[in-house]
């Protein structure tokens, strides 16, 4: 449990805000988007910059905390919320710097594609990644990013050129081809496994809930039935994004035995207690 002292003391650093069972905001702030979750963290921090980021992480490990963190909070899953832990909420970061000579844009964690290419279009441009509007835009590039050009311009994680991400530890890297390479290959398709993102610079391109909540448990063993009639039919292998709680199976599918060495290899690296498991969780082996 908890100490009082050092929830509050805590609370004393941050610039955001902390929320808490019996908060008049707190049931709001544990809603995600799949409405059939329902989870209560213990805490919920509101990040307003990297510094509440790096303090919650370390608060996090320091007091053995389970961790969720939020984007956009549309995993079906409901990765970014989770019973008793800390949710690291990132999702009032919604800062963006569009350079239209350069063709690039620098987003924070908490923007959704709708919000990435209201802003884009002014410029008569596109990015690459989203389907759904209300996508957040780390989750899914992190995760692949299928997106309405794909064929065309590739995922939203091919053109991603830079991470800014809290480690396990509490370190503020930059990933990119020149900076902490092997990072940046490990989260263009790892997702959430290796920390906290903050920042994410792209290239840009020119350019349901059921009607009835009863009929839900029906809905979803219809899927579930519909999805083994077609295995014979389908390839073996699959889209990270498009996976929930699967375990250990699911990763196998997804990434080829080659990757999920050096998957493994930089999960010792960077988080080798696994203090970032609210995804599609590839384990260290340390």
């Amino acid at each position: 449990m908890l100490a009082e002292k050092a929830v509050e003391e805590f609370k004393t650093r941050l610039r955001g805000k902390l929320i808490r069972r019996g908060d008049e905001d707190y049931n709001e702030a544990r809603i995600v988007f799949n409405a059939m979750i329902d989870r209560y963290p213990a805490l919920i921090i509101r990040c307003a910059g990297v510094a509440d980021v790096i303090d919650s992480v370390n608060f996090a490990r320091d007091n053995n905390l389970l961790v969720a963190v939020r984007g956009g909070g549309h995993n079906v899953t409901g990765s970014a919320v989770c019973n008793d832990g800390i949710v690291i909420d990132l999702s009032q970061m919604k800062g963006m710097r569009v350079d239209p000579v350069a063709r690039t844009i620098q987003t924070e964690p908490g923007l959704t594609w709708g919000e990435l290419n209201h802003d884009l279009q002014v410029f008569e441009l596109g990015a690459s990644g989203g389907f759904v509007s209300i996508t957040g835009i780390p989750g899914l590039t992190l995760g692949g990013g299928f997106g309405w050009v794909v064929r065309k311009h590739g995922l939203a994680m091919d053109n991603l050129l830079s991470v800014d991400i809290v480690t396990a530890d509490g370190r503020f890297l930059t990933a990119s081809s020149s900076q902490n390479s092997d990072l940046f290959w490990g989260v263009r398709g790892g997702g959430g496994n290796f920390g906290a993102h903050r920042d994410l610079t792209y290239n840009f391109l020119v350019t349901s809930e059921w009607a009835d909540r009863a009929d839900s448990e029906r809905n979803i063993r219809w899927t579930r039935q519909f999805w083994e009639a077609m295995q014979p039919f389908l390839a073996k292998a699959v889209y990270v994004n498009y996976t929930s709680d699967e375990g250990d199976d699911v990763i196998k599918a997804a990434y080829a035995a080659n990757v999920r060495e050096r998957l493994v290899a930089l999960k010792n690296k960077y988080d080798p207690t696994n203090l970032f498991r609210l995804n599609q969780n590839i384990k260290p082996t340390v």
